[in-house]
Formats: C-alpha cells, structure tokens, sequence
C-alpha cells in the first residue's frame, strides 16, 4: 500500500470500529459521501491516476480523520 491508501484505510478502519461500538451515533459523524469512500477496504478500487485528484482525495481523507477525531473528543459522544 502507498501512503494515500494507508491515510484511507486508517480512517476506515477506525469507522469500521465505531460502527461495532456505536452504529447509531456515527451516521450523524460522517456525510453520506463518507459511505462510498469508506465502504470497501481502500486497496480494493483503483486509486485516480491525476496527481490533482490524488491530492484531493488526500485532503478529503485528512478531513474526514479529523471530523471523526472531534467527534470522538465531543462530550457527546459515547463512552
């Protein structure tokens, strides 16, 4: 794996943990567009060829890490 694919599946990792721990809390967490990024292991679809859109997807990975590390740290979060 290369690091975009490690970046994206860390994250889905860790929702596919949340998902065990807390299915109801974590549809409020992450959008709808999280499904499709993080539906399947990373490794399994071919990642974009264009450098720009590799990029995006990179920062896209970055929010979404962050937005679920807030949400963890929330005082509304489960235990």
């Amino acid at each position: 794996m290369n690091r975009l694919e490690l970046a994206g599946e860390t994250v889905r990792a860790a929702l596919e943990a949340l998902v065990a721990a807390a299915p109801d809390w974590l549809p409020g967490v992450i959008d709808p567009s999280g499904a499709e990024r993080y539906g399947g292991r990373i490794d399994s679809w071919q990642l974009p060829a264009c450098q720009r859109k590799r990029a995006a997807l990179a920062v896209q990975y970055g929010r979404d890490g962050y937005r679920l590390l807030d949400a963890v740290a929330a005082a509304s979060a489960p235990e």
